[in-house]
């Protein structure tokens, strides 16, 4: 009996000291780590930044592969949602509330009733590379144990943070070419056009009639181009008629003739992008522009343009063709 007595004192002391010893534990707990990758910026920000890149390198869906993700909100930057249920982990979801381009991500955890986290990324130049740095604070953590708990959390999750950072950096680094994009002034461009339409398939046939049509009235009456062709798009949406504008820059405003009509590239400030490759693969350069676009705040403010630096009729390799695209914005 005096040995159970001695037994129960013993457990009550190791309870008081439990409880105690809690109040004093820190309710949250910040986890870090970083890595250095050999990539731009801007390249390794949008990995982290559109947030349906993330199970490509994600250390959390290799340990959780029965886990159903769903988006919600924009696909990047502030107010994208990335959503898991039905794994072993629980339900929960991620929430981008803030995004420096290009150099912090603030993310927002909901693990419901586990309670939140906060996670902030950030990305420093660093030599021909970036840092980067993934943090992670789990906030709030109830007494006693979770309190507790919070004594084990680094060193369960560092391996997995170090583990995505490795992820992140073999995705960034395998990317060998990502358009680089720009804001500037365009001082403005006096042009000869012809406005039309075509469906899709045409339009290489269509381009061929109207700057055919543009070079025949230039040459005609001796007018001075003062660089390559260019295209206007006013609409582009699959197996609709593609309405767009194609002509030459020329020195000064010239009279137009029939459905050639003087016209300009107004001045004003753009986002552009040199698009290196056949004219089939602009899609990837689209993207990177419209992300852009998106993560600086930009406002669109007319039609986007293609300038066409490489004539295919002179380089018959289409991988060295370079043309340069402009969109207008406010």
């Amino acid at each position: 009996m005096k040995a159970l007595k001695i037994i129960g004192i013993i457990i009550l002391i190791i309870i008081i000291l439990f409880l105690i010893i809690g109040i004093f534990l820190p309710s949250k707990v910040v986890v870090e780590e970083s890595i250095t990758i050999n990539q731009k910026p801007n390249v390794v920000f949008k990995q982290v930044n559109k947030l349906k890149n993330r199970d490509v390198w994600s250390p959390y869906k290799e340990i959780d592969t029965a886990s159903i993700i769903t988006f919600e909100g924009p696909d990047l930057s502030i107010g994208a949602k990335y959503i898991w249920t039905g794994g072993t982990m629980g339900d929960g979801s991620l929430t981008i509330v803030e995004s420096v381009p290009y150099s912090k991500i603030k993310n927002s955890l909901d693990f419901l009733e586990k309670g939140g986290a906060e996670e902030i990324w950030t990305f420093e130049e660093a030599g021909d590379g970036v840092k980067v740095t993934w943090q992670t604070t789990i906030i709030d953590l109830p007494y006693p144990f979770g309190r507790w708990a919070g004594l084990f959390i680094n060193g369960m999750m560092k391996p997995i943070q170090k583990k995505g950072l490795e992820n992140l950096q073999n995705v960034c680094e395998a990317i060998i070419f990502y358009p680089e994009i720009t804001e500037e002034y365009f001082e403005g461009q006096n042009t000869l056009a012809i406005k039309d339409s075509a469906f899709m398939p045409d339009l290489k046939q269509k381009f061929g009639e109207l700057y055919g049509e543009l070079m025949g009235y230039i040459m005609q009456y001796r007018l001075q181009m003062t660089g390559p062709p260019y295209a206007k798009y006013y609409n582009w949406e699959p197996g609709e008629i593609v309405v767009l504008e194609a002509g030459f820059p020329v020195a000064k405003e010239y009279k137009g003739k029939g459905r050639i009509m003087a016209t300009e590239l107004a001045p004003g400030n753009v986002v552009t992008a040199t698009h290196y490759g056949p004219y089939s693969t602009f899609e990837k350069t689209y993207e990177a522009i419209d992300e852009y676009i998106i993560e600086f705040g930009n406002v669109i403010d007319g039609y986007p343009w293609e300038v066409y630096i490489t004539c295919p009729a002179k380089e018959p390799d289409s991988t060295k063709w370079e043309t340069k695209i402009y969109f207008p914005v406010e």
